[in-house]
């Protein structure tokens, strides 16, 4: 397949995106019966897209959506995985390419979540009661969400501050360990370290002692 070729699918593919994007937009608006839209209703609204977005992309609950299309892989951190569409080249058939970009969008928290936010929306333009009482519960679990990160970034946070002050603490007990035998060796360059850990240590290291 020649790279033009390719490209014209992947661009077909989202050209077809954007056509079913904008119909359903347009049943929302014009076919259904705007409703109001108050400042709470549209907190709860992003919350409960950021959700659905990050669902799509992420969760369990929709593995098997995503699985004809994506597969999971090691983080390029080195801790946890991340999810990427499933490859395709330019001498791949159509039919893998236009796999690949719907991998690229339901991978996409961002992507998935912009579907999210139109299906809610098009949804309570339809039924205005049912979607709001939808829009509320799952904007209060998108909230809930956030505050369990803050709540696990916090307390990462005071793990790794448990973690270095233990690092500090030996460093420490080692640098006063140092520094007692080199007294008791007798050695004036020890003096001048003033029990601080790296001095301490390229002493040692120049001395080339072996505890």
């Amino acid at each position: 397949m020649k790279p033009n070729r390719y490209h014209a699918v992947r661009f077909a593919t989202l050209i077809s995106f954007a056509i079913v994007f904008e119909l359903l937009s347009f049943t929302g608006s014009h076919v259904f019966r705007s409703p109001d839209w108050t400042p709470l209703l549209f907190i709860a609204f992003a919350f409960a897209s950021s959700l659905v977005g990050r669902a799509l992309a992420y969760l369990t609950i929709f593995e098997w959506l995503r699985f004809p299309f994506t597969k999971v892989v090691k983080h390029s951190s080195g801790a946890g995985e991340d999810v990427h569409s499933l490859p395709a080249d330019i001498k791949s058939p159509a039919w893998k390419i236009i796999r690949q970009v719907v991998g690229d969008w339901i991978s996409c928290p961002i992507c998935a979540g912009t579907w999210g936010a139109l299906g809610l929306a098009v949804f309570y333009s339809f039924d205005p009661s049912m979607g709001k009482f939808l829009i509320y519960v799952l904007g209060g679990a998108g909230f809930a969400m956030l505050i369990s990160r803050l709540a696990e970034l916090i307390e990462w946070s005071c793990h790794a501050a448990h973690e270095m002050a233990g690092k500090l603490n030996r460093q420490n007990k080692d640098a006063r360990l140092f520094l007692a035998i080199g007294r008791e060796f007798g050695n004036d360059e020890f003096e001048n370290t003033d029990g601080d850990f790296e001095n301490v240590s390229v002493v040692i290291e120049r001395q080339n002692y072996e505890f």
